[in-house]
């Protein structure tokens, strides 16, 4: 082989390893980003929210979404202060990297998992502190859950909640002496939503205990005269009914020593309820320990 021969010879190898480093490259970057499996979704409730590299301020804009954009849960969300979660924007005709995004530019979680579902409606419950109609908000919240999952555990703390909420708001107005109208339909509403135990099971202690409450609030207007002259009983019912909600806030949040110390506090002043909030932390602790 002469010279020249070489020169042309090295000269097309050279030429295809340039050809396939070139089609390489386009692969790569052209290749399409597989969708991972999402557990759920949310839609960006900020006029613009950014998908970054990375979670942190740190992060590097990958892509901006606008209002109403949807995007796939990557990973569990287990707090509202959480401040970013893993997502990834698909659509029709884009799939991108899968990134980060800060919670609080996102809402109206959801999945059709109902364990995950039920994780993402604890996001959007409202605090002890809330506007009743913040609450409210949250019960139709509930209804539509219950509506979706129906027969599983998870509707069934769904439907529980939901009348304790109404329960407390009933509590609430007859406390703050408003007519019977304004707190009876909330009433007869905690009353047909707390939920029938499964067939040959027992009813929970907590879902007993609620329905004993609303039956004594039912039957409250009655001794409404007595109570009014009697200033001990009537500071007694508002201490309970102050104990019942953060108790109540204190054992959807899994805060079970807490509970127990409301529980100590209720003794004196209501021994019944005290041993049914131990009965029904005792309970709890059991089905985790299962």
């Amino acid at each position: 082989m002469n010279r020249m021969q070489k020169q042309m010879t090295i000269g097309i190898v050279l030429g295809l390893v340039v050809f396939s480093i070139g089609a390489a490259l386009v692969y790569l970057l052209t290749r399409p980003v597989p969708v991972e499996k999402a557990i759920g979704t949310a839609v960006v409730q900020t006029s613009s929210a950014a998908l970054l590299d990375q979670q942190g301020e740190s992060g590097k804009t990958m892509r901006a979404l606008p209002q109403g954009a949807v995007v796939n849960l990557l990973e569990r969300l287990r707090s509202r202060e959480q401040p970013f979660v893993r997502v990834q924007f698909v659509n029709a005709r884009d799939v991108s990297k899968p990134g980060y995004m800060r919670t609080a530019e996102l809402g109206q979680w959801t999945s059709p998992d109902a364990p995950t579902a039920w994780e993402l409606l604890a996001l959007s419950r409202p605090a002890i502190t809330s506007s009743e109609g913040d609450r409210r908000r949250f019960i139709q919240q509930l209804t539509q859950f219950s509506e979706r999952f129906t027969g599983t555990p998870e509707a069934h703390q769904a439907n529980l909640e939901r009348a304790r909420l109404y329960y407390g708001l009933a509590n609430e107005a007859k406390a703050a002496g408003k007519p019977a109208a304004d707190w009876k339909a909330d009433l007869a509403s905690a009353k047909a939503a707390i939920p029938n135990p499964a067939p040959g099971a027992a009813e929970s202690v907590e879902a007993a205990t609620l329905r004993k409450e609303i039956e004594t609030l039912e039957s409250s207007e009655s001794k409404a005269s007595h109570l009014a002259a009697d200033p001990a009983s009537v500071q007694r019912a508002l201490q309970i009914q102050q104990l019942e909600l953060a108790a109540r806030q204190l054992y959807r949040d899994g805060e079970w020593e807490k509970v127990l110390d409301i529980a100590n506090r209720m003794s004196s002043i209501d021994p019944n309820r005290a041993r049914a909030w131990r009965a029904t932390v005792q309970n709890a602790l059991k089905e985790l320990s299962k």
